[in-house]
């Protein structure tokens, strides 16, 4: 079977459209219409979506023969039948009532930094680009460990119009 995974939150689409030569899949719909193996015809029930809510909703889509995997989903297919399941749902979180505000960002804390140390320790060269954001900062300073106070790569880009550019924080970090 061919599975087809969309990413736990549904940041990138993944489309598909079951056709007699096997399944057609994209990131988008236009290259699935456009390869002109698929009938650009309207789904009305996705245009009903649209038209009440400003947006489809997967797994339905405009178009009748094609379909969108729903974010956290698995779609596998075999011999042209679409079984879907989840992998990963919201419904399995549950809020935690007892934990402080402390707790909570240390713990967020340390997911972030293993995040980071995990991907250090694949070996091989690295460096930073340095964007003078919360995000690019952490990740420079956490890696900074690792070089055991040898220069750290690091480069960022500036521009010269000043509401452009975070070169005052850039030299901060």
């Amino acid at each position: 079977p061919l599975h087809l995974i969309r990413d736990h939150l549904g940041a990138r689409s993944l489309f598909y459209a079951p056709v007699k030569q096997g399944v057609m899949f994209a990131s988008a719909l236009p290259p699935l219409v456009h390869v002109g193996v698929i009938a650009p015809r309207i789904s009305y029930d996705g245009l009903h979506i649209y038209l009440a809510a400003n947006a489809v909703t997967p797994p339905l889509t405009m178009f009748e023969q094609v379909c969108c995997v729903r974010p956290g989903h698995v779609v596998s297919l075999r011999d042209g039948k679409a079984v879907e399941h989840d992998y990963w749902g919201l419904k399995s979180l549950q809020e935690d009532r007892v934990k402080t505000e402390n707790e909570f960002a240390e713990e967020l804390r340390a997911l972030i930094v293993n995040a980071i140390e995990i991907r250090a320790r694949y070996g091989g060269e690295y460096g930073s680009l340095l964007s003078g954001g919360i995000d690019s900062s952490l990740i420079a300073a956490t890696l900074c460990r690792y070089h055991d106070g040898k220069p750290f790569p690091a480069l960022s880009i500036a521009f010269d119009e000043e509401f452009y550019s975070d070169a005052d924080l850039q030299k901060i970090m």
